[in-house]
């Protein structure tokens, strides 16, 4: 369905983001009953990173054809504000081919390495959860391992652009140190053609299908630690 990612990432967005603007909200009450907020910490510093699995949708040859395997993606961060950071956008994703009992010796690997800038924004430090959210800008390389022997030489490992967003619900574990849930979508400007990796011969495509830039659904664990905390 051309807008399930549309769908997937509004709902935890619409899940996530209330609740923790509700978390926000709450004022701790001393005992004289006069209501006061918690300070909240300011960290200069980040580093970040986690693991996730990655979900195809299009196009239609490459949702047909591979399946995620494991992902990665890591960076350093700069605050510029209390809720607003930047920094550099690092991700790693490997893709392989489905199962297939026809043509069950393709073992054909895509694997995409993506690095660029980001530009982040958190809710409040002071609760025990936090809402974070990011898009990401940068440069991509694509590359095949294991193409089939009657696919073209050259051609099919390319550069390409990418943007990913991302947004994530963490809880502090302990000072500076957050873990949590992230969900993210990201457009790869790649058009997957099968006849460049010799796919044409084993799988039937209908127009549709080699049509449209890459694009794929992410979930899994990530983690944040908060360097060079400042004093109010």
């Amino acid at each position: 369905m051309k807008c399930k990612y549309i769908i997937t990432l509004l709902f935890f967005i619409g899940i996530l983001f209330p609740a923790t603007l509700n978390a926000q909200d709450v004022i701790n009450e001393t005992p004289g009953g006069n209501g006061v907020t918690k300070p909240e910490p300011f960290y200069r510093f980040g580093v970040e990173g986690g693991i996730q699995i990655s979900y195809p949708e299009r196009d239609g040859a490459f949702k047909t054809n591979f399946v995620g395997i494991y992902s990665f993606d890591g960076g350093l961060t700069v605050s510029v504000t209390k809720r607003f950071y930047t920094g550099i956008d690092l991700r790693f994703c490997q893709f392989a081919t489905g199962v297939n009992p026809k043509y069950d010796t393709i073992k054909t690997q895509m694997i995409c390495y993506m690095g660029g800038l980001k530009l982040g924004y958190h809710s409040s430090m002071a609760e025990n959860f936090m809402f974070n959210g990011t898009l990401s800008l940068g440069e991509g390389y694509v590359m095949f391992n294991g193409v089939p022997a009657d696919a073209p030489k050259t051609g099919y490992n390319q550069q390409s652009g990418y943007f990913n967003v991302s947004v994530m619900e963490l809880y502090n574990a302990f000072e500076g140190a957050y873990i949590g849930f992230e969900i993210s979508f990201t457009y790869l400007n790649y058009n997957l053609n099968p006849n460049s990796i010799g796919f044409q011969n084993y799988y039937n495509y209908n127009n549709s299908d080699v049509q449209g830039a890459t694009r794929f659904i992410s979930w899994g664990f990530e983690v944040h630690y908060c360097l060079g905390k400042k004093k109010k």
